[in-house]
């Protein structure tokens, strides 16, 4: 039997239509599971991140264990103690088991900043957070998250959250090697995901500028009555809003010797709010 033409022609495009039609519900589902499931790590990282520039251009860190305090200023009352300790290293960036005592700051860019007591991150050298993983209850951590069931008998205080970035581009200028008046400005993609017993399972989709740049050195820093070895650098970074102005920003100071950041501290609307400090360190054993 001998099909018309403009028939043939119509088969063809209706079935083209639903190939793009199942491609676009594939990608749409696609991005929504490039959410990690268990904890963050190195492996885990997607592979626009993995294969970008960053990885090789952040400083190896020499740090095994991080202790800090963090303190807030009136009217905010928290503080506390926080330690890391390095599990994995990939070229410049770390993967970090993370403990504390009570709710601390994270200071995560386009997410709730605070942590509950235990968590992983993925960092290069503490200036920038390529994916977070906090796990208090592991049977939600499913792509789907949760159902009803499941939220009417969970704990109240278990919770996940996830983040992870998904891509980083426009690059502008050059942090390292660290000089005064080096300048670094990149836009970045970032899913998150969290679940609590009050909300459910929530996703969210960020992009945002950052800006960096070199102020000042010091060579005979202090903090948490220790001084750091080597040269510390004090380094500015602003999030940028769509129209270029600044919306939040944050001094890191680093050191060039243990590769990571010793002290933090947050501003809103100009005014410190927030400090953390590093108080003890060991350095790892890398062969």
């Amino acid at each position: 039997m001998r099909v018309h033409p403009s028939v043939t022609g119509c088969l063809a495009a209706l079935l083209m239509a639903g190939l793009l039609q199942g491609c676009a519900a594939f990608m749409g589902e696609a991005e929504k599971d490039r959410i990690f499931r268990g904890v963050a790590s190195i492996s885990k990282l997607a592979p626009a991140i993995r294969q970008s520039p960053l990885v090789s251009y952040c400083p190896a860190t020499s740090i095994g264990e991080i202790g800090f305090t963090f303190r807030q200023f009136p009217e905010r009352t928290a503080s506390g103690r926080e330690s890391f300790r390095v599990t994995e290293r990939l070229q410049g960036i770390a993967g970090l088991s993370m403990f504390g005592d009570g709710h601390k700051p994270m200071g995560l860019p386009g997410i709730d900043d605070w942590s509950m007591s235990s968590g992983r991150i993925v960092s290069c050298g503490g200036l920038f957070t390529l994916a977070f993983s906090e796990t208090q209850s592991p049977e939600h951590d499913t792509p789907e998250c949760i159902s009803p069931v499941q939220l009417i008998a969970s704990p109240e205080h278990r919770s996940n959250r996830r983040y992870t970035l998904t891509q980083i581009s426009d690059y502008t200028g050059g942090l390292f090697p660290l000089r005064v008046g080096n300048e670094l400005t990149l836009s970045y993609s970032a899913l998150s995901r969290s679940w609590s017993r009050q909300s459910g399972c929530v996703d969210s989709h960020y992009f945002r500028r950052m800006q960096y740049i070199v102020l000042s050195t010091n060579d005979a820093f202090t903090t948490g009555g220790k001084t750091i070895p080597g040269r510390v650098y004090l380094i500015e970074r602003t999030l940028l809003d769509e129209a270029g102005g600044v919306s939040a920003r944050r001094d890191y100071y680093f050191s060039d010797v243990l590769g990571w950041v010793v002290m933090e501290v947050e501003y809103e609307n100009g005014l410190p709010v927030t400090v953390k400090e590093m108080v003890d360190w060991q350095r790892a054993n890398i062969n």
